[in-house]
This record gives C-alpha cells, structure tokens and sequence, in this order.
C-alpha cells in the first residue's frame, strides 16, 4: 500500500461519516475530495495557498500554492512514514513558547454540509502555534468568508448544520507505522520470492 493508498482509504471512511450516501458515491466523493479540494488560506478571504516553511515537513512544505487535499495528505501520510515527522516532533516539543504545554496536535477534518464540502489539516504546535490549511474546491472558494464573530448580530443565520469527522495524530501515526512496516514485509517478501 502507497502514501496515496492510504489517503484515499481514509478520506472514503470519514466520507462515509459525513454523509448518507451509497458506497458508489463515496467512491465518487472520495476521488473528488483528493483531486479538486484546493488548498486555501486567508483571514477575511481564501486564497490558494501553501504551508509554510517553518513546519519542517519537506514533503509537505514543497507543495505548491493551492496544490490538492490528496497531495497533502499523502505526503502527510508519508512523513509520518519515512520517519521525518518523528525528526521535526522533537524539534516542535524542544522549545515551546512561553507559558505553552510541549504538547503537540494534528488534526485532519472532512467537513459537509448544505453550502460547502471542504477538509481542513491543522498542526498545534508548541513553538509555532496553530498552522491550518483549508480545502475547498475552486467554485467554493470564491463564496467562502473566513469570518470570526464578534457580536450577536454577526452570526450568521443558518449556517451552522454540519457533519465533521475528525481523525487525530493517532490515527496517522498508526497509519504511518503500518506502511513503514508493510514496506520491509513486501521487500523481505521480494527477497524470498515471493510476490
């Protein structure tokens, strides 16, 4: 099993979280998901955007301004893999910023409702803070406001019916461990000629 492999098992279970739909929808959704959910970033209004370099996931960090949810995700998966998001945990931990626990976070959502679909990936990080990316589809994009109220008659009517299903650092670590050691067993399987 690939990086990619694995993104799209786990995009199609928390697929099926979120929505009622048949399994040939959710194949469906899947595939959309990973191709067209663009990357975006902003405060008032999204804009295709990339992570930022200080996160120290090459792979991650590499990818290109409003490149696809399932690009990120599989090199998340893979980073959790190879053993590089081991390598920047104890860097993120090391040096917190005051008054902050050395705790760390990740956080991959899929998020449906009647007005958008859209997935989020969002690192907390002791000695960097919150890093967040949201994915929407290009067409989304262009109605999403990034908005945070702060009175009453700012909330908006009617927008708060969504389904989220969230999986956490454990979930991709699990997910990691297992390709790591799926790879050794199909090349000792190799080896041994067996395919």
């Amino acid at each position: 099993m690939t990086a990619e492999d694995a993104a799209a098992l786990l995009t199609a279970l928390m697929l099926v979280r979120t929505s009622a739909g048949s399994l040939n929808n959710i194949v469906r959704d899947t595939d959309w998901h990973l191709k067209w959910l663009r990357a975006y970033g902003g405060n008032d209004r999204v804009h295709l955007d990339c992570w930022e370099r200080r996160l120290g996931l090459r792979q991650l960090c590499a990818l290109p301004k409003g490149h696809t949810f399932g690009e990120a995700l599989s090199a998340l998966i893979n980073s959790v893999s190879v053993g590089e998001f081991d390598r920047c945990l104890e860097r993120w931990v090391r040096d917190p910023r005051p008054g902050v626990s050395p705790a760390f976070a990740v956080r991959l959502e899929i998020t449906s409702s009647p007005w958008v679909e859209a997935a989020k990936i969002e690192f907390d990080i002791p000695s960097l803070g919150i890093l967040n990316l949201f994915y929407y589809s290009p067409g989304e994009a262009r109605t999403v406001r990034m908005y945070s109220p702060r009175n009453w008659s700012e909330v908006r009517d009617g927008e708060d019916l969504r389904v989220t299903a969230a999986v956490r650092e454990a979930t991709l670590k699990t997910i990691g461990i297992l390709l790591r050691n799926g790879e050794t067993d199909s090349a000792s399987d190799r080896g041994n000629g067996k395919r």
